[in-house]
């Protein structure tokens, strides 16, 4: 992980929550949680249901994992995949708040961790994808032109069938 300590995190504070299982996940931007900070009691069932939902995601994410291996990583392991579960787990939870479950913002454990953004995962499509994040216009454009071509073909099928 690129991830360095500089001092202990105080599991005394996460322990006077009070319940039976504990957990504690990092947020991360724009949203959900990272897979950078996971702290949780023995057999807690939130980590039940993330190692149920592995294969699962990883059987989904393998037929294009060459091509985007980004978006594979962040999909079968990674925040996105961590996000995705833990919110399933929430949703079949009861109504009631539960103490067992805690998201910390990233700023809360600056004094205990540094995230040094080493990025050993990220490849050519990263690249590719943070740049046509930085350009809006591109966006539409794609847009525009998958609206053009999906339109042609609706066009072409329809042609077809009534003449």
């Amino acid at each position: 992980m690129d991830t360095w300590c500089n001092a202990s995190i105080p599991i005394h504070q996460i322990e006077a929550a009070g319940g039976k299982d504990l957990s504690v996940f990092k947020s991360t931007s724009p949203t959900g949680v990272s897979n950078d900070l996971m702290i949780t009691t023995a057999r807690h069932p939130i980590f039940e249901a993330v190692i149920k939902r592995l294969v699962f995601y990883n059987k989904i994410t393998r037929p294009w994992s060459s091509i985007q291996p980004h978006t594979a990583v962040m999909m079968s392991a990674g925040p996105l995949f961590l996000t995705l579960v833990l919110k399933s787990y929430l949703l079949q939870l009861p109504s009631l708040p539960t103490p067992s479950f805690q998201v910390v913002n990233a700023t809360q454990l600056l004094p205990y961790l540094t995230d040094l953004e080493g990025q050993s995962w990220h490849h050519g499509d990263t690249q590719a994808m943070m740049w046509i994040g930085e350009r809006p216009w591109v966006w539409y454009l794609m847009g525009a032109i998958g609206l053009a071509v999906g339109t042609y073909i609706v066009n072409f099928f329809l042609l077809l069938v009534w003449n």
